[in-house]
């Protein structure tokens, strides 16, 4: 009786063994491209507001150890302090509660907070340990170029002439753009 007790105890550590293993070893990819839609709310203007960010988009020529050609990712962040039209050119950084999510179609999804850089240009991402999906355990990090639609003229009022009169519109909050060239490493 103690020696079958003993068989199934040590059964059981060993297939515990055998599980932790399996999960250490997640899926590496690195990426060269990236696209994808980027969203302000409320939106920059000269008016210093905290932002929340929402980027959808797809890391593209993927490769590695277990890696797919793609991966469709999202990024929820709100900068760390109120910002104006100036973050387009210095750059602004996420604050907390910030998340990033990785879709690997039929491995799950993997997801932690990130550090997010709201910039026009190439600005850069990292997160903390991912949890779940193939890349659980592992981290995300990398470089996005955003693009802001009306990010040249951000703060700046509308001036138009017609018919000899000069009239001035007040300038349009930026609150979208598109994310196009980036690298990632997904480890």
């Amino acid at each position: 009786m103690r020696i079958s007790r003993l068989f199934v105890l040590a059964a059981l550590v060993g297939a515990c063994c055998l599980a932790a293993t399996a999960s250490a070893s997640a899926a590496t990819a690195t990426c060269t491209g990236a696209t994808g839609k980027i969203k302000l709310s409320p939106g920059l203007s000269e008016t210093a507001t905290v932002q929340n960010i929402q980027v959808k988009g797809e890391l593209t020529g993927c490769t590695g150890e277990g890696a797919k050609e793609s991966y469709k990712f999202q990024i929820h962040a709100k900068t760390a302090e109120a910002v104006t039209c100036s973050a387009l050119t210095s750059g602004a950084l996420s604050g907390a509660e910030s998340t990033i999510l990785i879709k690997a179609s039929g491995e799950g999804n993997s997801s932690g907070e990130v550090s997010f850089q709201l910039i026009e240009g190439a600005g850069s991402f990292s997160s903390g340990t991912l949890t779940g999906g193939a890349f659980e355990g592992g981290t995300a990090s990398g470089s996005l170029t955003e693009s802001f639609t009306g990010g040249a003229t951000c703060g700046k009022p509308v001036i138009t002439e017609k018919h000899g009169k000069i009239s001035e519109k007040p300038a349009k909050k930026v609150n979208k753009g598109e994310v196009t060239a980036g690298s990632a490493s997904l480890t």
